[in-house]
């Protein structure tokens, strides 16, 4: 066997050990064979001991779970990333039972060369990440374990939540159905009150209480799908043309960085730039827009201009009222 096939079907192996390649069409495109020789490797693994298999009902290939590979051995570069990851960068994952990831990763660290070690730790040595304020991981490995069981089990479950747009607590029954991460970790699924579908930050949940009613799911719930062109993760059901004009200061470091799916670029001979996207609502991505201060004008649509004028007059209206609060106060206090 040649050294490019056998390379392939090692590459075949660990793609069916994965999540992400399961049915015939994606293995062959992963590899970049045609069906044919696909089904020549599989052939091969299975002749080979490995017990994989095409399990009809669920149309896709699968390994025994009871079968074992060791990893292969990792480069200088794969064990760094790695050990970055877990010796510098740890308090910065922001995922649920990341403890978890560290033991797994120092389990492998083990098994490393005496001087693949010396190597990682040479180079860690001047590496230091400063880690932003986080919420304890505790709450949300909680949160996590309990809606996934609900998901799993499709058990309906009664949440308490801030809602931010209401500015008030929401005590309901709720049926979950995906768990996604958009710059925080949120639930998307059903309140059993109005049957509409709520997106839900994990970190606005202050209870969660398991019952034992179960919920029925007609069709499996697509994110994609619902989420279509939302700037993150709330669509409003409605179409918007976006144009942003970035200052020079800034077009370099804005640019370099896809926002949204339908981003478009154009570079201007000033040095600015103009985004262009495609997005549905409005809301959220005039939020982003603001944080960008004096730095960004809004070309269109108009409806957002407006948006964002009234965003900045609330914002002068609260410094002009606290301003006259201190002046009244500091004259009352030169006439006492």
């Amino acid at each position: 066997m040649s050294l490019k096939r056998t390379c392939r079907i090692l590459k075949l192996l660990m793609m069916l050990q994965s999540e992400n390649y399961k049915s015939p069409e994606s293995l062959s495109e992963g590899l970049k064979v045609s069906k044919r020789t696909l089904y020549r490797d599989l052939q091969t693994l299975q002749e080979a001991g490995v017990p994989c298999y095409f399990d009809h009902v669920e149309g896709y290939y699968k390994v025994s779970s009871n079968f074992f590979m060791p990893p292969p051995n990792l480069t200088e570069q794969e064990a760094f990333s790695l050990l970055l990851l877990v010796h510098r960068a740890q308090q910065c994952l922001n995922i649920p039972f990341s403890r978890y990831v560290y033991n797994a990763a120092l389990k492998i660290e083990s098994q490393l060369s005496r001087s693949l070690k010396e190597y990682c730790r040479q180079r860690l040595k001047n590496i230091s990440v400063w880690p932003v304020p986080a919420k304890s991981s505790k709450l949300l490995d909680d949160k996590f374990a309990k809606l996934q069981h609900a998901i799993q089990n499709k058990r309906i479950l009664n949440i308490s939540y801030y809602c931010k747009s209401e500015q008030k607590i929401i005590n309901c029954g709720f049926s979950p159905m995906h768990i996604i991460y958009t710059n925080a970790w949120h639930v998307i699924g059903k309140e059993n009150i109005n049957r509409t579908i709520q997106t839900i930050r994990l970190d606005a949940i202050e209870k969660i209480e398991q019952t034992e009613k179960n919920f029925f799911e007609s069709n499996k719930f697509d994110p994609a799908e619902y989420y279509g062109r939302a700037w993150s993760t709330l669509p409003e059901g409605r179409l918007y043309n976006v144009s942003l004009k970035f200052a020079p200061q800034i077009a370099n470091e804005v640019s370099a960085v896809q926002w949204h799916s339908t981003q478009y670029a154009v570079a201007e001979e000033d040095g600015s730039v103009i985004l262009k996207f495609r997005v549905d609502g409005l809301d959220e991505i005039a939020s982003w827009i603001f944080g960008f201060g004096d730095k960004v004008q809004v070309i269109s649509p108009e409806i957002l201009q407006e948006k964002i004028r009234k965003m900045a007059h609330s914002v002068i209206n609260q410094y002009d009222s606290y301003n006259e609060i201190k002046n009244s106060d500091l004259s009352l206090q030169g006439t006492a």
